[in-house]
């Protein structure tokens, strides 16, 4: 069986934002929490992280 356009179309759907928000809350405030500790890691193995910033590379050395 095929289904048409309209057939989708007239299926009921739930708002992503309302469906999937607990789940970005999540994922973004990990993400955060990755990038802390990758910088803190990068700037005691290297003592720098290079960072783009204003259109130019800044190396920075604090986290």
């Amino acid at each position: 069986m095929t289904t048409s356009k309209t057939d989708v179309e007239d299926q009921p759907q739930q708002p992503e934002s309302q469906s999937r928000a607990p789940f970005f809350i999540g994922v973004e405030s990990g993400l955060r929490n990755a990038a802390k500790k990758a910088r803190r890691r990068a700037i005691a193995l290297n003592g720098y992280v290079a960072t783009w910033r204003d259109g130019k590379v800044v190396y920075d050395t604090e986290p």
